[in-house]
């Protein structure tokens, strides 16, 4: 998969005694298949296919990045960054961190270890890669202490609209 050598280079300092990242590629659709679908996110080989395409052509700001065991070899976690322009603070960057994924397969004591590497790994990455003055996610509130550690803070309301609606079960 061609991707930023920025990144590339940059990736391979993030692992410690137990995970490692990498950039997701084709090799990992399987395996990110089987988490989504865990995770009540069912989505098709082929489209995870051109999300690897696309952002390879059309999103050279978004990089999506999944997590292994190195014993087990197995995925056991992904999320994706993404850099924002904004109008204000001088044309500054943002940094947003996507939804994670943890595998249900990891016991719910290392699942928050699993959680916290890939957050910090990913803002550290994020930060390396670009001079953001801000990097944000969207968690659940029972999460934020663990974040506080690595020097996230609550600052904002997040609100939502959502454009589509599931269809009702009928009765």
């Amino acid at each position: 998969m061609q991707i930023s050598s920025n990144i590339s280079a940059i990736i391979n300092n993030f692992q410690n005694s137990s995970y490692f990242i990498k950039a997701l590629d084709h090799s990992d659709i399987p395996e990110v298949k089987n988490l989504l679908k865990s995770h009540n996110h069912p989505v098709s080989e082929h489209n995870l296919g051109l999300i690897i395409r696309d952002m390879q052509r059309e999103s050279p700001d978004t990089f999506y990045l999944v997590v292994y065991d190195k014993i087990s070899k197995q995925l056991i976690g992904m999320s994706n960054l993404w850099y924002e322009r904004k109008y204000t603070r001088g044309l500054c960057t943002l940094l947003h961190i996507g939804q994670i994924f943890v595998s249900l397969t990891v016991p719910p004591t290392l699942a928050a270890d699993v959680e916290y590497f890939l957050v910090d790994s990913l803002t550290q990455l994020g930060m390396k890669m670009r001079d953001c003055y801000k990097s944000t996610m969207h968690i659940h509130s029972d999460r934020s202490a663990r974040y506080k550690q690595i020097n996230y803070e609550k600052s904002e309301v997040h609100m939502t609209l959502y454009h589509y609606v599931k269809p009702k079960q009928s009765l």
